[in-house]
């Protein structure tokens, strides 16, 4: 059941904490009683925990995610799923106009 609706373009979430987020990210409204999120490593500060939590493997060297093709291992999923559609699948969010 849907029962969070953002007020200013109608997307619904589920959850308090998608619609937050959506706010946040879509509209760059920050909610009422947001802590800052800090990175002890480099100083970088973050209002989205989830954003925050992700850039801390940047500083891991734990490899969480494996390709199941070729073995290759990656610090996130997101960072798996990249590698997947550009080497097994040959996809890029971009083109060259000259090639």
């Amino acid at each position: 059941m849907i029962t969070h609706v953002c007020e200013i373009c109608g997307a619904a979430y589920k959850s308090a904490g998608g619609l937050q987020t959506h706010r946040f990210v879509k509209h760059n409204i920050r909610w009422k009683n947001a802590s800052e999120w800090k990175c002890e490593k480099c100083e970088k500060t973050f209002k989205l925990k989830a954003v925050f939590e992700r850039h801390l493997l940047t500083h891991s060297s734990v490899l969480l995610a494996k390709c199941d093709i070729c073995g290759k291992s990656y610090k996130t999923k997101g960072d798996l799923n990249v590698h997947y559609k550009r080497i097994h699948l040959n996809i890029y969010p971009y083109h060259c106009d000259k090639c």
